[in-house]
């Protein structure tokens, strides 16, 4: 048993509530669970387990994770499901989100914390804005 593990490029923030780690912890490959035909990670067995109790709860951070690993890419505006207007982002957790208006926009930029993450990746406003990244192997595939 190898006591290297395999580091991901981001932070496990999943839950202080069930971690003894501080939250932005390195996430690990080794901890995953499939999500959405993606996965998502986490820096301990406690923090993997917590969402596996409760995997509603932690949907928002889920959906994040997903943009924040670029397994999935934006496509429109999470809040009115509209054309993206590149001059309009602001960043929410590490993600550059973009929105169709300033009105989109300064909704985003007003909230803040788990809200503001709410605003751009529940789930409704994830299938509004989000779609899964298409593997490079897929692609040529279907050409």
């Amino acid at each position: 048993f190898s006591s290297r593990r395999r580091h991901t490029r981001f932070k496990c923030d999943w839950s202080s509530d069930v971690c003894s780690s501080d939250l932005g912890k390195d996430a690990v490959r080794e901890q995953s669970v499939a999500y959405k035909e993606k996965k998502v990670y986490f820096c301990c067995g406690n923090c993997k387990a917590a969402y596996e109790k409760e995997p509603t709860k932690f949907t928002n951070k889920a959906n994040w994770q997903l943009a924040q690993t670029r397994q999935y890419v934006q496509t429109k505006c999470p809040l009115s499901g509209g054309a993206l207007n590149k001059e309009q982002t602001t960043e929410i957790g590490g993600v550059k989100v973009a929105f169709c208006c300033g009105d989109c926009k300064g909704k985003a930029a007003a909230a803040t914390g788990d809200d503001q993450v709410a605003l751009a990746f529940s789930d409704e406003a994830f299938a509004k804005a989000f779609e899964p990244r298409q593997n490079q192997n897929k692609k040529k595939k279907a050409e």
